[in-house]
């Protein structure tokens, strides 16, 4: 069965015309095909014996059931490449490009595209892959193989798309294509090198993908492209846009987040027809006058507050379209509150995520470790030293960029006072997600358990942090963080105590904490958090004692946690992983339930942690990098359900594991897997 799934990818369209042949092939024979004979037989027949056209003909019935509108939107899928992540937004922007959603006077084209998108994957079968974004909503897909092919035999010819791929693929190169003057997308994933007059052969072009191509510049023919509505160049080494490009006066997205950029042209303001520019994560330290005059964008990713000559604050203001994700960065060049409020946050109701950052915002997860902007993050995080009367502007600042109380997710970068704006727990009752980063002035954190929907905390880097106490919680009849689900906590260098009385009620719904790089942090709380499953202690030397664990803890990682006292026993625990700096383990406690164990990372260890034999209900073991360990015990011969274990980076443990002839095989012969270097 699980052979035949795989076959058909999973598509319940393509399993029912296999289910018609294989008994139509039955009824013709008189024989019962088992499984694996029709995964065989029929699936690699399939052509002969129609099973594969016959699935497609289900799909394309599908496929002929939809309305017109979203068979145009369909069709686009065949522009990208197979195995391809399809992301929701791009896929908006360029049906935009293209005609392909339907105008309505009340609502805005990107809101009948996410119609369209979520009508495509709620109403058929053609997706195989999904991923969500933190509220449930689908932000990326990938098609089924099938439906892919499918997607290439109904592509509409009149579209003239085409896809100019790597040289290495057997496409189309750049020089063949310039007979094409009937283009509409050009797409490139490769190699790339635009002549000057590139452009003038692709006068129809409405949609352009350069993006992680290797080109450096833009030819300023693209000024000539007067239909160009879409046009990404995002994750490329480009640094300057043409002049020319201030022409494209039908241009609606432009993407250019990640590249190499350090500024934009001057006469930008003249794209009157945009609404998305993305340009997060590039090099650029300010943005040019005029960008209020942009009243059509919906999507800024990023605003760069500017010094002398620069864009300034009040033209964010005149953006009141603004929805998503925004970035502000540079507040540090804000001086008074009355500035910070030309801002209008508070009457953007229609942005739901916001980074404020004191510098410019370069966050590393977002990047993805790009090498090109290794040095530009640093930069950003570097600590400075602050005066009194730069903590209090900086205060004053904050007051005055308050966001509208929609807001869901705020992320505070590099502030400088020593107080949190009132804002930040009196009106953002609708926050879900807060991020609080290298704020090294603040002393004492706000009353943040009085956010009565926040479900993600996190607390990085704020090195005056000595105390977390009750106002913490905070205190009134919304207290306790009634609705957190998972909180970090970590880079606290200063952190030596937190309240370890948690009250009835509090923290009730946690499900995931992680505390990381605390050294000087001794306890947690004491009180049972009774949901909780996932528990990450990382680098906390001074942590002598766990918390009171519930029975609903299913993964606990501990990692150079050395002085911690076990529970007697963890009665659910379902993986458990330990890294040591130290020679030894503790004994380990009681884990009836415990299936997976990974014992990592720890150079000093010279023997595995004494109570291995109890866990009879393990089934992987993971041995990684432990080059002291001298031998396996005796112990791991009891653990009959044992079926995995991968001893990797351990060269004593893997001359003495050798198979049929090391000294501890006959411990590990019963196990039906094991991988060991050099095998």
């Amino acid at each position: 069965m699980e052979t035949i799934i795989k076959r058909i990818g999973g598509i319940p369209l393509v399993a029912k015309g296999m289910g018609t042949h294989s008994y139509m092939l039955a009824a013709e024979t008189n024989m019962m095909y088992p499984y694996g004979m029709i995964a065989e037989t029929s699936m690699k027949n399939a052509f002969r014996m129609n099973a594969f056209r016959m699935s497609l003909n289900f799909l394309s019935s599908t496929y002929e059931g939809l309305h017109s509108h979203l068979k145009a939107c369909f069709d686009y899928f065949s522009l990208f490449p197979r195995e391809f992540w399809l992301d929701k937004e791009t896929l908006i922007q360029l049906w935009m490009a293209h005609d392909l959603i339907r105008i309505e006077q009340s609502r805005a084209m990107e809101e009948i595209g996410a119609q369209y998108f979520d009508d495509l994957i709620s109403g058929t079968s053609f997706f195989r892959d999904t991923e969500r974004d933190d509220d449930g909503n689908i932000i990326r897909c990938k098609l089924h193989d099938l439906v892919y092919d499918l997607s290439l035999l109904v592509r509409d010819e009149e579209h003239h798309l085409l896809v100019v791929k790597d040289e290495s693929e057997n496409t189309p190169s750049i020089p063949t294509l310039q007979e094409k003057n009937i283009l509409r997308t050009l797409f490139h994933f490769g190699k790339l090198e635009a002549p000057r007059n590139f452009f003038s052969q692709f006068l129809l072009l409405r949609a352009i993908d350069f993006s992680s191509s290797n080109i450096t510049k833009l030819p300023n023919s693209v000024g000539k492209l007067k239909h160009l509505r879409f046009l990404n160049m995002s994750c490329t080494y480009i640094k300057k846009l043409p002049k020319s490009i201030c022409n494209l006066h039908s241009l609606q997205t432009l993407k250019l987040s990640f590249s190499l950029l350090v500024e934009l042209p001057t006469d930008l303001w003249k794209l009157l027809s945009l609404r998305h520019l993305e340009i997060e994560c590039t090099h650029m330290d300010y943005m040019p006058n005029g960008m209020g005059r942009l009243r059509s964008i919906r999507n800024l990713s990023e605003f760069i507050i500017g010094g002398e000559n620069a864009c300034s604050i009040t033209e964010l203001g005149d953006l009141n379209l603004l929805q998503g994700s925004l970035i502000i960065s540079n507040l540090n060049r804000l001086t008074t509150k009355d500035e910070a409020m030309q801002a209008n946050l508070n009457n953007k109701d229609h942005l739901t995520s916001l980074i404020l950052d004191c510098k410019k915002h370069f966050c590393f997860k977002r990047m993805n470790g790009k090498k090109n902007f290794e040095h530009l993050y640093r930069q950003s995080t570097d600590s400075e030293a602050s005066n009194e009367n730069e903590v209090s502007m900086v205060e004053d600042v904050f007051q005055g960029i308050q966001p509208h109380e929609n807001l869901r997710r705020l992320e505070i970068w590099n502030y400088v006072g020593c107080n949190f704006p009132i804002w930040l727990v009196a009106s953002l009752s609708n926050l879900v997600s807060l991020e609080l980063v290298k704020c090294d002035k603040v002393e004492h954190l706000p009353s943040l358990g009085k956010l009565r929907s926040l479900k993600y905390l996190r607390i990085s880097e704020m090195s005056n942090v000595k105390y977390m106490g009750r106002e913490f919680y905070g205190e009134g009849e919304v207290r306790g963080f009634l609705k957190l689900e998972r909180f970090t906590l970590e880079k606290m260098s200063s952190l030596e105590d937190w309240d370890l009385q948690v009250l009835e009620g509090e923290m009730a719904l946690l499900r995931e904490l992680r505390l990381q790089d605390c050294p000087r942090l001794k306890a947690l709380p004491e009180s049972e958090i009774p949901l909780l499953r996932e528990l990450v202690l990382k680098d906390c030397p001074r942590l002598n004692a766990l918390p009171c664990l519930p029975n609903t803890l299913w993964s606990l990682h501990v990692c150079n946690c050395t002085l911690i006292a076990w529970n007697p026993c963890i009665p659910m625990l379902h993986s458990l992983v330990l890294k040591c700096k130290e020679w030894r383990l503790p004994l380990l406690p009681n884990l009836p339930k415990l299936v997976e164990l990974k014992i990592m990372l720890s150079p000093e260890l010279t023997s595995l942690p004494q109570g291995l034999g109890q866990l009879k209900d393990l089934q992987r073991l993971t041995i990684h990098f432990c080059p002291k360990v001298k031998s396996l015990p005796h112990e791991l011969q009891q653990l009959v359900a044992l079926q995995e274990l991968s001893i990797t980076a351990c060269p004593l443990l893997t001359k003495r594991c050798q198979r049929q002839r090391g000294e501890d095989w006959a411990k590990i012969a019963h196990i039906s897997h094991v991988e060991i270097d050099l095998e």
